[in-house]
């Protein structure tokens, strides 16, 4: 969880369960249903006191959750819990999950449908790098694995992008395009060789922009500084292959 410097700042306390913690906590729909029973309504909002999502907190801000009873969707704002001034990115966290679960509440045929999400969370000095893994398996659709990722500055309350984080690990751009090419080159050969003796692979197109340093845009710092970039394919297939480089 976070604790309060003598400044306001949140401070990280907890960098190995924090996400555990808020997983469970903020995108489980039956607390949040507890929650706003104990919020305060305004219109087809409800705030709740960060002080009572956070434990040792005396912080009498607040974040909303907003019900679209229309569109039957739910957005949990939590900008007053990270202390980021970025709502847009906030909101599209909670948004890209709160819409598939209340999709699958709200089934009314028969498809099994099972869905996860999982956080974790980095930081290295003042970075700090959230990892937000989903599966989904609907009917007899394949399982999807998705994976979206961010990272910040949490003296400027800045996002960064794959650029800001080369630099601040010292990484060559040209020296990393070199590293992403020969690893999608091997994939690549991989899958087609398996397709080609009757396995179901994800074909990859080498030649695709999406591998170009300058795109990339799901990459995390690990672990003792370690650069992670990841192409998940399952991100808009219905696939869990991935391919993941380290440097």
């Amino acid at each position: 969880y976070y604790i309060l410097d003598n400044n306001g700042n949140y401070i990280l306390t907890s960098v190995e369960d924090i996400y555990n913690y808020i997983y469970y906590r903020y995108l489980d729909i039956s607390n949040i249903k507890e929650y706003i029973k104990l919020s305060t309504k305004d219109n087809n909002n409800y705030n709740i006191k960060v002080s009572d999502l956070i434990l040792n907190s005396n912080n009498t801000n607040t974040i909303t959750i907003s019900i679209d009873e229309l569109n039957n969707t739910i957005t949990l704002d939590y900008t007053e819990l990270f202390k980021i001034d970025n709502n847009n990115l906030n909101k599209e966290i909670i948004t890209l999950f709160y819409n598939k679960v209340n999709e699958i509440m709200t089934m009314r045929d028969e498809k099994e449908t099972i869905y996860s999400v999982k956080y974790k969370a980095y930081v290295n000095d003042n970075i700090l790098s959230l990892v937000i893994n989903s599966t989904l398996k609907e009917g007899e659709n394949s399982q999807r694995t998705i994976i979206k990722t961010y990272n910040y500055n949490l003296t400027s309350n800045e996002v960064l992008d794959i650029n800001r984080i080369l630099n601040y690990r010292a990484l060559e751009s040209k020296a990393v395009q070199n590293k992403i090419n020969s690893t999608i080159k091997d994939a690549a050969q991989t899958a087609t060789q398996y397709q080609e003796i009757g396995y179901s692979k994800y074909l990859r197109n080498v030649d695709d922009a999406m591998y170009k340093v300058e795109n990339t845009n799901v990459f995390f710092l690990g672990e003792g500084k370690a650069l992670y970039i990841i192409y998940p394919y399952g991100n808009s297939n219905y696939t869990t292959e991935l391919d993941l480089l380290v440097l």
